[in-house]
């Protein structure tokens, strides 16, 4: 397939969805307040549509890199959802009612409210015990979602076709983008004893509610956390950011205030902590992952870990960050994957080849 043949074939799915009409495909959790059966013109579906037509060679030069047709063809769905919404195109082949069934599956460990009184979006942080991944039994401060794209969708675990990529004993990782540690921890469980997790989040409630459920799995002699944002420079101390509001932020972003937000670069930290190899990293952090990539080249070249990155944030994350990755690291075959029912939570993943 070529630039123009990929262009056809998008617009072709596009008049073709036009007439499709999906049922079950709206997460009533995440938007309460919405009618699902309302067609809107959302703020991101103009712009998106204008975008992938002014610069389909670029998309097309994404989609020739993903290394499956599994991908291949998610990534086109995931450019017909972004340009006429979950009425008309459905991600994956899973609905609302799929994730009502895995929510249930959630609620026999929940015990109550966490002791952090810390609302994360309009969801309540609760306590979450002896729940079951992979043969650990976890104890947890997170919302019932968090557990299902984390641990029940095994978010940051890629499989398809004979191919795997994920966190494995012994393994050395970074968490670029804790929140509230749900990755960290399974991370942690992933690595073991013989690994380190190195978590990262310039947050100070995200980082107390990631350390305590480290400490109460016993994962904290094997993982650190520290208070910077990860970017292209390093910048300050986590001491000098204060956040008094007692809320969880998922969506919080160094790009707001970057000239007071302590950041490190990753390449900065390997240094600076002696740390001599890295196996796996993993970024979310609301739109700064081509500038944390950059502050990592180093590190990427020489220990050419495993990478799950986030492909969302930003309207040309889709271009962007693929192209820079395999014009600085050509020795990456990369593959996508998506967790949700709306447009966040693509990840793509990159592994060295052989």
């Amino acid at each position: 397939m070529n630039s123009g043949l990929f262009l056809t074939t998008v617009l072709e799915k596009f008049y073709e969805h036009l007439h499709h009409f999906e049922e079950d495909n709206y997460d009533l959790n995440r938007f309460k307040k919405e009618d699902e059966k309302v067609f809107k013109v959302q703020p991101y579906l103009l712009p998106f549509m204008q975008f992938f037509i002014e610069r389909y060679e670029g998309f097309y030069k994404t989609y020739a890199l993903l290394k499956d047709e599994n991908s291949r063809e998610l990534y086109i769905r995931l450019i017909l959802f972004r340009i006429l919404g979950h009425m008309h195109v459905r991600v994956k082949d899973r609905g609302w009612s799929d994730f009502e069934a895995l929510l249930e599956k959630v609620k026999p460990y929940n015990t109550g409210k966490s002791k952090f009184d810390a609302p994360m979006l309009h969801l309540t942080l609760d306590h979450y015990d002896n729940y079951p991944y992979r043969g650990h039994q976890l104890a947890l401060e997170s919302v019932d979602i968090n557990l299902v794209y984390t641990f029940l969708l095994d978010m940051y675990r890629y499989e398809s076709g004979g191919v795997t990529i994920d966190v494995e004993p012994g393994d050395y990782v970074i968490d670029a983008g804790t929140c509230a540690g749900e990755t960290t921890v399974k991370f942690a469980a992933l690595a073991g004893k013989k690994g380190r997790v190195f978590g990262f989040d310039p947050l100070p409630l995200h980082l107390a509610i990631t350390r305590h459920s480290l400490a109460q799995n016993g994962y904290d002699d094997f993982t650190t956390l520290w208070g910077y944002g990860v970017s292209d420079r390093t910048q300050g101390e986590p001491d000098d950011l204060v956040d008094h509001a007692n809320v969880i932020k998922p969506g919080f972003s160094i790009e707001k205030d970057p000239e007071n937000i302590p950041t490190i670069r990753i390449d900065d930290f390997m240094g600076r902590q002696g740390i001599e190899k890295m196996d796996f990293i993993k970024m979310d952090i609301e739109g700064s992952e081509l500038a944390a990539l950059k502050g990592a080249e180093e590190t990427i070249r020489k220990h050419r870990p495993k990478l799950a990155i986030s492909l969302y944030h930003k309207i040309d994350d889709y271009i962007t960050i693929p192209q820079y990755l395999t014009e600085t690291f050509p020795f990456y075959d990369f593959y996508l994957d998506h967790y949700t029912l709306f447009m966040q939570e693509t990840v793509l993943y990159a592994v060295a080849d052989k």
